[in-house]
């Protein structure tokens, strides 16, 4: 394989890395090993399931095929193939993926929504994702025209589906429209709380639309895209009509060059995307200026900001001797549970939380409600004991699968929320969390939000959802295990606490506006006790009745505040709710067994050719994966008809059992030419791989033990007349390598922080022959330690030892170093590297190679300027712009010796963050280095890497 076919291939290998980037699963097994996987077939659907998800896959059965008529009706189109759908669950988070690569795939995991976060508007869970998901999947899917026309030769060839080269917020939006139900209030387009946070971002000014384009990390964050996207489709559908809409997707799906979108836009709308956003932005003053002034008019309730960091900030529960405790979230670290005490003392931090799900005793301490990875594959919600004191934190169950947890009065046994295949459960647990009794057994579709106890440990108060009912508040008796209605009606009332034994405060969308009420169990009545103008959620009442916490959003997202508990007008009456019907199971629908095969065979492949006096070179590249994701194979195979040489190479992964295994198998040859242009000689280079990789994955941490064999064999394979025969290079080694990560990146960052990534490798260089012999140990060590202001300080060792007649190792050069992460499915792991960057000095200096190294480096990173902005077209953006000085230094030395020079250099890089074609990010660097001795030099770089 020549040097050109390679460059020419590297745009389509940035196209499939972008295409990965937009469906991102762990390469460590996405599967628990321990699964029996079935398919459910459908005319339309193959429906893969694991053990115990037989119901839930008969009733998506009968949700698909009906959604399928009525989507393929309104999108205009057919898929060829069947669709494939997983259901998991096996983690315990809210969501589903969908993609058109290789195939029409989707993954749904089963878990409803339990709380106000954004999805909170659903009849049936699986309904929703699913509608939501294969509006996706037929938008993706949809060609028109000259693609259509090529996809019937080359197959499912990536550049052949003209919907995928757009702004997430206009696929996102379109799935979010189209899962919207006005009439049974379903779907985020309806939602009052998307509604109170479209309503503050047109009052703050609406974000750009080249913002929008880029992915912001600004409040409303990942929401922004499915946001601005379903307003901005509802903006069409009332402007323009749903049949404009339909016939904008039209016209981009028969787009063969990508990002035409202004074009498309202009052809079936009669405008631009930028002269659209101006007339979007007037579309929103009408629908909020008259509500604001409403609002407004009513009087809003003053309150006291208690935190000012935005995003996810509050969750707070008052104790009785006055101390506060809540969550503090930040763009800079992670959430933290902090206190905040009687009499007016400073916050305390006490320990960093994943979630905001806690539940403090005065004698237990406090119950933690947070997510981690059980073998390295389900994530699943586990208990933990907080000491408030100490910060110490214990984890209480292994794979629990909590969604919610309180301490019973008596601070020796805990009430918890357990899921599992569909189905929901109370249980009551000892102190440390060992199940004790099922106390309530829900049926499909019962889902338990927030709840609370009260004082003499008898009734539990909760927001409860029946199958396609609304959210509304119920009593449960511990006793007796019953069930008794607190109100019935189509808004949604969520997060209760009692307050004393006869009353409760709670927060709920009566008027479309999300604000806390209080119930008196006695009389019935509710009143207000908030209006805002955003939403107010999460009450907490002090022991003394006279503040009332809660969590209020703003323009920046949610904050603690606080206000005298004054009781408002009386609550508006509860509109009745139209239920919408609940699905029926398909019993008919046929089962067998799981086959990897069937979805094996490659489903595209694209030519490519060389052709020059030395060559008459053809080939085509393809690849494929089966649903599951088990087998994963990509293949470039070309044959040199001049030379009569099969070329390429093939890549296989098993990604079922842990360990994975990788295979890469690959012969390329080089030609050399006199200065004449006459044949000097020419280069077999045949290469074989082979990795196991046993990863430890866990949240916060990865461990990832590597196993590797490498072989090479270089050789002339034809000689010119004046050539001289040059000896063949034989080459192989195994070797064993531990790499660790426990550093974090946080979305508004510029380089990770709080922690280290480590690797470190030992090689044996003779395992099947070849010119090298002995062994080589290596480390490299990352440490990263977060500044102020989001600075950071990076400091890197390492070090390689070798044997005489091991390969040697160099340093210099301005290259972009990989990192190896665990579990991170990399190729190659941390084997066979021998060259270094020491900026300041030339790579293959003499100086500068031997058999031992050792290599520091010191960075001090810092951030320039946040940007988030991407033309539409050309689809190029710019993140952010950060800077870093360095200091580097490095030696080498062969055995028996020791280093007796060190070479150092400083300098400094500019960062530019890019983003291309809207999903794909890169770092552009431009540095300048120089040498402090005297083989050192000045060195002006520009690199383009995917790593910080």
């Amino acid at each position: 394989m020549t040097k050109a076919w390679r460059r020419a291939c590297i745009p389509l290998l940035f196209l499939i890395l972008a295409l990965g980037a937009a469906n991102p699963v762990s390469a460590a097994s996405l599967h628990d090993p321990a699964l029996t996987w079935q398919t459910l077939h459908t005319p339309h659907f193959a429906i893969h399931f694991h053990d115990g998800e037989e119901d839930l896959a008969r009733r998506l059965a009968g949700i698909a095929e009906p959604v399928h008529h009525r989507l393929a009706e309104r999108l205009r189109w057919q898929p060829r193939e069947r669709t494939d759908v997983v259901l998991l669950d096996r983690m315990d988070l809210t969501n589903g993926w969908a993609t058109p690569f290789p195939g029409n795939h989707i993954t749904i995991l089963t878990i409803p929504p339990s709380d106000v976060a954004t999805l909170e508007d659903y009849d049936d869970w699986l309904t929703l994702v699913f509608t939501h998901e294969y509006t996706h999947t037929l938008h993706l899917d949809k060609a028109r025209g000259a693609p259509k026309g090529l996809r019937q030769v080359f197959g499912r060839m990536p550049l052949l589906f003209p919907n995928l080269f757009q702004p997430n917020w206009i696929t996102e939006g379109l799935a979010t429209h189209v899962e919207t139900d006005l009439e049974h209030g379903v779907g985020r387009g309806q939602s009052s709380l998307f509604r109170a946070m479209m309503r503050l971002e047109w009052l703050e000014g609406i974000k750009p639309l080249a913002q929008v384009n880029a992915g912001t990390t600004e409040w409303p964050r990942g929401a922004a895209a499915y946001l601005y996207g379903v307003y901005f489709y509802n903006f069409l559908a009332a402007q323009y009509g749903e049949e404009r809409i339909a016939q904008w997707i039209d016209g981009y799906s028969q787009n063969l060059l990508p990002f035409f979108i202004n074009t498309t836009s202009r052809a079936t709308l009669g405008k631009d995307l930028a002269s659209l956003w101006t007339e979007f932005d007037a579309y929103l003053a009408q629908e909020f200026s008259g509500e604001v002034e409403q609002i407004r008019a009513l009087g809003l309730t003053s309150s006291t900001a208690l935190t000012r960091s935005g995003l996810e900030s509050g969750y707070a529960q008052a104790m009785p001797n006055g101390d506060l405790y809540y969550i503090e979230d930040s763009d800079e670290r992670r959430a933290t549970l902090m206190r905040l005490p009687a009499g007016g003392a400073a916050p305390q931090p006490i320990a960093e939380v994943r979630g905001a799900q806690f539940h403090a005793h005065p004698r237990a301490g406090i119950l933690l409600v947070q997510v981690e990875r059980t073998r390295n594959t389900n994530w699943f919600n586990d208990l933990y004991r907080i000491d408030p004191v100490s910060g110490a934190t214990a984890r209480l169950t292994h794979g629990g699968r909590y969604q919610k947890a309180l301490w019973h009065p008596d601070g020796d046994h805990i009430i918890a929320v357990h899921y599992a295949l569909g189905r929901q459960e109370l249980r009551l647990l000892d102190a440390r969390g060992a199940p004790l009794k099922t106390l309530w057994s829900g049926a499909y579709g019962d889902v338990i939000g927030g709840i609370d106890i009260d004082a003499a440990g008898a009734r539990l108060v909760a927001s409860l959802k029946r199958c396609t009912g609304s959210w509304n508040l119920a009593m449960f008796d511990l006793a007796s295990g019953q069930w008794q209605p607190i109100t019935e009606g189509a808004a949604i009332e969520m997060q209760p606490r009692f307050v004393g034994q006869h009353e409760i405060v709670y927060s709920a969308d009566y008027d479309g506006v999300f604000n806390i009420y209080r119930h008196d169990l006695a009389t019935g009545e509710h009143h207000a006790l908030t209006r805002q103008l955003g939403a107010a959620s999460y009450p907490s009442v002090s022991a003394d009745g006279q503040r009332l916490y809660f969590n209020q959003l703003g323009p920046r997202g949610y904050d603690l505040h606080w206000t005298p508990l004054t009781q408002l007008a009386a609550a508006p009456p509860a509109a009745s709710a139209v239920p919408a019907p609940i699905p029926a199971r398909d019993e008919t629908a046929r089962i067998t067994a799981y086959q990897p095969a069937t979805g094996l065979w490659p489903v595209w492949w694209f030519p490519y050719w060389y052709l020059d006096e030395q060559h008459n070179e053809f080939g085509a590249t393809t690849s494929g994966t089966d649903p599951l994701r088990r087998h994963y194979y990509e293949a470039t195979i070309g044959y040199d008809t001049k030379r009569a040489w099969p070329l390429g190479y093939v890549y296989y992964r098993y990604d079922r059992w842990q360990p994975s295994l990788s295979l890469f198998a690959s012969r390329t040859k080089d030609i050399y030419l006199n200065a004449d242009g006459s044949l000097r000689r020419i280069r077999d280079d045949d290469e074989v791989h082979a990795y196991l990789e046993r990863p430890f994955l866990f949240v916060d941490h990865q461990w990832a033990l590597h196993l590797g064999l490498v072989y090479e064999n270089e050789k002339d394979a034809e000689r010119g007349p004046t050539a001289a025969p040059m000896p063949s290079f034989k080459s192989s080694l195994g070797g064993i390598a531990l790499s660790h990560n426990s550093s974090r990146f946080f979305p508004r960052g510029i380089s990770p922080v709080d922690g280290r990534v480590i690797n470190l490798t030992h090689q044996w260089h003779d395992v099947f022959g070849g010119v090298y012999n002995g062994e080589t140990t290596q480390l490299d060590w990352r440490e990263y330690l977060r500044l102020p202001g989001r600075h950071v300080f990076s400091a890197r060792l390492a070090a390689g030892l070798g044997e005489r007649g091991t390969p040697a190792y160099s340093l210099g050069g301005t290259m972009a170093d990989p990192i190896t992460l665990p579990g991170a499915g990399n190729l190659p792991p941390p084997f066979n590297k021998r060259d270094f960057p020491l900026r300041g000095y030339d790579d293959g200096l003499p100086q500068l190679i031997g058999d031992n190294m050792a290599l520091f480096d010191l960075q001090w990173r810092f951030p320039l300027r946040r940007v988030e902005r991407t033309a539409m077209a050309p689809p190029i953006g710019l993140s952010q712009l950060s800077g870093a000085l360095f200091y580097n230094t490095g030696t080498v030395w062969d055995e028996h010796a020791s280093p007796d020079q060190w070479y150092a250099g400083v300098g400094g890089e500019l960062h530019s963050d890019l983003i291309l074609g809207y999903l794909l990010p890169l770092r552009l660097t431009l540095g300048y280095a120089h040498g402090l001795d005297e083989i050192g030099e000045d060195q002006f770089y520009l690199r383009l890497s995917g790593a910080f």
